[in-house]
């Protein structure tokens, strides 16, 4: 609030311009475009402070399009679901706008198509339990991945700050001196939202989907106490 020339506070509503709104559906290449045209700040020096980055995993898949000269979602086509039988798996993109299925809010309010949608890379692979659980089972095997790169993998990378959750390359991981090693990753985008737990000691791995946004979903990761004995300490599932 600011006041008039009478002296009354009134509302006072400032708009400003945004000069970097994209319109349409991006792309991945819109998301390099865009790093090369703003530069955006540095927020942090190296080994300084752990920040999660999406756009990271988003570059990651324009390189991986770069060195193999196809698009990420044939590559992955032809290079993991395919080998692996992942017959109900695909990676969600511009082609794919068309035959759109939307996820939902906790309200079951439907999430419409919105600009990054199409971006892939940080998200957009759409699978089922079953699915995944081959993924599961082909890194536990190391039929897809060698056991020694797995393992370069689960170990943590990120030492800011003390404590037993860490990050490795790829997965978050619980590494607690009096409990066997957990490597996990959780997810969301709109009203999707994921649960998949390692337990490695165990060879065991817990996987909950679900396409209407549940933070008990999460909580289902818990459920690794049938595996290490120890007491539950979470809050209970509403």
């Amino acid at each position: 609030k600011k006041k008039n020339r009478k002296g009354r506070w009134v509302k006072h509503t400032v708009y400003v311009k945004d000069p970097i709104s994209v319109t349409g559906m991006s792309t991945n290449e819109d998301v390099l475009n865009y790093y090369i045209q703003h530069k955006p700040s540095v927020e942090a020096n190296p080994d300084r402070r752990y920040s999660y980055c999406n756009t990271n995993y988003a570059l990651l898949a324009l390189v991986v399009e770069r060195v193999t000269g196809q698009s990420f979602p044939q590559y992955l086509k032809e290079n993991l679901f395919g080998p692996l039988g992942m017959e109900d798996s695909y990676v969600f993109s511009l082609a794919d706008t068309a035959r759109y299925v939307p996820s939902y809010q906790y309200n079951k309010r439907p999430y419409p198509l919105e600009k990054l949608d199409a971006v892939y890379g940080d998200k957009n692979v759409y699978s089922t339990v079953r699915d995944l659980l081959k993924w599961d089972r082909a890194l536990y095997q190391g039929t897809y991945v060698s056991l020694e790169t797995l393992e370069q993998s689960f170990e943590p990378q990120s030492h800011e700050h003390g404590g037993v959750r860490n990050y490795g390359y790829g997965w978050h991981l619980m590494v607690d001196p009096n409990a066997p090693k957990v490597v996990y990753h959780n997810g969301w985008w709109h009203g999707n939202n994921a649960a998949f737990r390692r337990l490695i000691n165990d060879t065991a791995t817990i996987i909950v989907l679900g396409n209407k946004f549940n933070p008990n979903i999460w909580r289902a990761g818990n459920m690794g106490i049938v595996f290490n004995a120890l007491a539950d300490t979470s809050e209970p599932a509403e």
